[in-house]
């Protein structure tokens, strides 16, 4: 009996989480934007904790996170966005209590009103170069209109507006102006 030599072959492929998900996560719904050759997303039927977006659909741009896209989605902890987007619609993500991380592409130019509010995990958020539009950009609370002597000092702001009334969750900006400078930030609350 002759025996033949078999050469057995075991390839272990391993795939990053990208290109397993190069549509993004399973479930997502993708709408064409206003008759333009452009999509928009929103949750769909998705149920993953950790979202990632594709920066394409079918061949077309996604640009867009519609307006309530992940609205209340509480199962949320990150969700990452593609380059290609432009602009997060009003209430995108309000009440994802339990979203931590997420990444705005410097490619976004306007974030609408409400875009993360009650977003009680969020700890921070980098605002892109690009960001033109945030909200409506209403006057909250003026903390201090008053010089102060060379030196360093604080101004602690307890979480409420002009009239006393609590300021809900979202993302704030605060700007100090000195003599020579203006500096404007962002915080999350």
């Amino acid at each position: 009996m002759k025996m033949k030599r078999v050469l057995l072959l075991v390839v272990v492929v391993t795939l990053s989480v990208s290109a397993l998900y190069g549509q993004g996560t399973p479930g997502l719904e993708f709408s064409i934007i206003r008759d333009m050759p452009y999509y928009e997303v929103s949750r769909g039927t998705a149920t993953d904790a950790h979202i990632i977006i594709p920066e394409t659909h079918n061949g077309i741009a996604v640009i867009a996170i519609a307006e309530y896209g992940f609205y209340s989605f509480e199962d949320l902890i990150s969700i990452s966005l593609p380059s290609t987007l432009l602009w997060i619609g009003e209430s995108a993500f309000y009440g994802c209590s339990n979203l931590e991380s997420i990444s705005i592409p410097e490619s976004v130019v306007a974030i609408a009103d409400a875009a993360f509010f009650n977003c009680k995990s969020l700890v921070g958020v980098v605002l892109p170069p690009m960001l033109r539009v945030i909200g409506k950009g209403q006057h909250i609370r003026s903390l201090v209109n008053d010089y102060f002597p060379e030196g360093t000092h604080s101004v602690i702001w307890d979480g409420t507006d002009d009239s006393g009334n609590r300021a809900g969750s979202g993302v704030y900006f605060y700007r100090m102006r000195s003599k020579d400078s203006l500096n404007e930030t962002n915080t999350v609350m």
